[in-house]
C-alpha cells in the first residue's frame, strides 16, 4: 500500500464528516445561502495568499528540480487560476487585503506557513496536500449529486475538473516518492500534519457556514 493510501484510509472519517457538513449538503442542493457562500469565497481568497506562499517556500527548500518546478507551478496556480473563480462570485472592487479572517482561516494559514518554513520538507508537503486532495474529492462528490441548475456550478466544476485532478495526482505522487525514503518518525509526522490539515478544512467550512470572524469569535462563547 502506498503511503498516501494509508493516509487517506486513516483519515477517511474526517472526509465523511466534511461531506456531511450542511455547507456541502446545501451547496449540492443549490440551497446554500448566498451570504454564506460569499463569506466562504472571501475567506478562501485570504487563505490562498498564504497557501501560495507556503507552496513557494516548499519549492525553495526542495532539492530535485522536478519538485521545485512543480511547487512553483502550484504556487502560481493558487494565485491565478483559482482567483479567477473568486472573480466570478465576488464584486469587482473586492480586495482580499480587507478580509477579516475566521478563526480557522487565521490558524490554518499560520499553520501551513510554519510547516512550510521550519518543518521537515516531507511534513510540509503532507500539510499542504489536503487542500488539493479534499477539494478534489468534495468537488467530485458534489458534482455527482448536485442539481443541474446549481448557482454554484462554476465552483463545483473547478474542483471536479480533470485539470485539478491531475494537479492533485502529481502532489500525491511527490509525497509518495518522499515517503519511500522517510524514517518511521518522519512518516508519523507526515501523518499528523495531513490529519491536522484535514481537520482545519472541516473547521474552515464550518466557520464559513456560521460566518464567524476571528475578531468576533469570542462573542460565540457568551
Amino acid at each position: 500500500m502506498k503511503f498516501s493510501e494509508h493516509l487517506w484510509q486513516a483519515t477517511f472519517p474526517i472526509y465523511q464528516q466534511i461531506l456531511r457538513h450542511p455547507f456541502h449538503a446545501e451547496l449540492a442542493e443549490g440551497t446554500l445561502d448566498e451570504k454564506r457562500f460569499i463569506f466562504y469565497m472571501e475567506q478562501d481568497s485570504y487563505y490562498l495568499i498564504s497557501f501560495s506562499r507556503a507552496l513557494a517556500f516548499i519549492a525553495g527548500r526542495a532539492v530535485s528540480s522536478k519538485t521545485i518546478h512543480q511547487f512553483l507551478s502550484f504556487s502560481l496556480e493558487a494565485l491565478v487560476a483559482e482567483r479567477k473563480l473568486h472573480a466570478s462570485f465576488l464584486p469587482s472592487n473586492y480586495n482580499c487585503d480587507w478580509i477579516e479572517p475566521s478563526p480557522s482561516c487565521m490558524a490554518y494559514t499560520q499553520y501551513l506557513i510554519a510547516k512550510a518554513t521550519i518543518a521537515p520538507l516531507e511534513e510540509a508537503i503532507a500539510a499542504v496536500l489536503p487542500c488539493f486532495w479534499i477539494y478534489r474529492e468534495v468537488g467530485r462528490n458534489i458534482a455527482a449529486h448536485c442539481i443541474h441548475a446549481n448557482p454554484y456550478m462554476k465552483w463545483i466544476e473547478t474542483y471536479a475538473s480533470q485539470e485539478f485532478s491531475d494537479d492533485t495526482d502529481q502532489a500525491i505522487f511527490l509525497l509518495d516518492e518522499l515517503a519511500i525514503h522517510s524514517s518511521v518518525e518522519i512518516l508519523e509526522r507526515m501523518k499528523k500534519a495531513f490529519e491536522y490539515s484535514l481537520l482545519f478544512e472541516w473547521h474552515f467550512w464550518n466557520d464559513a457556514y456560521k460566518m464567524i470572524i476571528f475578531r468576533d469569535s469570542i462573542k460565540e462563547t457568551h
